[in-house]
């Protein structure tokens, strides 16, 4: 397995050259890995919508996974483990993505080395991946100039409303479920401190949404 981790890091490094060198030249490296970050959460909720049982989704918490379950995480644990190497050299002073980085990267260690948890490593994939591509939407519109325009003010309602959902609304469930299950330590407490960044980061965009609002009311009473 350890090997085909690496093949698909490598893989994933090389998506980023080319979009670095070949597709967008002229933006930063920032952009380029933003580019791979909405590939990847694109592929990553496609496999994962595929692999979990909707009729009962967390069955088979803390049991052995499934080939397909291997695979899906390994395609993400690779990922993760390229985009936490950018995390450090891109943006080393932010603590709360450093912390999800490597909790996300524990958690997959767990469900592919020792073959189980995948239910709920999958299950929080696709929670957690749901909102990531407005967000790296938000900076690649940001960088190619459509700040402030229609699109971006709709990917940023699509970005709060499904990181919402997903992390503040269903996210606390999964953790309780985890929690009392036999699951792997690490990915009890790589449960918890995920959903206590979600909650960080939540916090941070009520924040911005409020500027944004008060920003919108001084502005229609300094026309009036």
């Amino acid at each position: 397995m350890r090997y085909v981790l690496m093949a698909l890091t490598g893989t994933w490094t090389a998506v980023y050259a080319i979009a670095r060198k070949v597709l967008f030249p002229h933006q930063t490296s920032g952009f380029a890995n933003r580019f791979v970050s909405v590939v990847h959460a694109v592929l990553a909720l496609s496999l994962a919508f595929h692999v979990i049982d909707w009729k009962r989704p967390l069955r088979d918490i803390a049991q052995t996974n499934t080939k397909e379950q291997t695979q899906v995480m390994a395609v993400s644990f690779s990922y993760f483990l390229y985009d936490t190497v950018c995390c450090f050299c891109l943006e080393p002073s932010d603590l709360s993505n450093a912390m999800h980085h490597l909790a996300t990267v524990a958690g997959f260690a767990v469900g592919v080395f020792t073959e189980k948890c995948a239910t709920e490593l999958v299950a929080a994939l696709l929670l957690a991946e749901a909102s990531s591509p407005f967000l790296h939407m938000r900076y690649l519109l940001r960088e190619a100039g459509w700040k402030g325009t229609q699109i971006a003010t709709l990917n940023d309602l699509a970005f709060a409303s499904t990181f919402f959902v997903c992390r503040i609304l269903l996210g606390p469930f999964l953790v309780y479920y985890t929690l009392r299950s036999e699951s792997h330590v690490l990915c009890k407490a790589g449960a918890t401190g995920l959903f206590l960044v979600s909650l960080f980061w939540f916090r941070k965009i009520v924040q911005i949404a409020m500027g944004k609002v008060g920003n919108s009311k001084k502005k229609v009473a300094k026309e009036t």
